[in-house]
């Protein structure tokens, strides 16, 4: 979650600073709780070799969907080369 708020993902430079990532990150699972199941479109290691499943048309995206007992939430990102 952090990395792809951090870090764009089309050549991996930095968006944001760690520190904001962090922050947004707690915030996002702060309001999903401990019992929330996650899902996302990335496979393997998020720097190199990693693949994904798009769910948009864009020529990069990643995200997470956090379903909770009571709620569910969605971050996703998009990026074009």
């Amino acid at each position: 979650l952090r990395h792809i708020l951090t870090r764009d993902l089309a050549y991996g430079k930095e968006t944001m600073s760690p520190d904001q990532g962090a922050q947004l990150s707690s915030a996002f699972l702060e309001q999903v709780g401990a019992d929330a199941e996650f899902l996302t479109n990335l496979t393997g290691p998020l720097v190199g070799d990693v693949s994904w499943q798009p769910l948009s048309q864009a020529t990069f995206d990643a995200g997470v969907v956090a379903v909770g007992a009571s709620s569910a939430f969605m971050l996703w990102v998009e990026d074009e080369d």
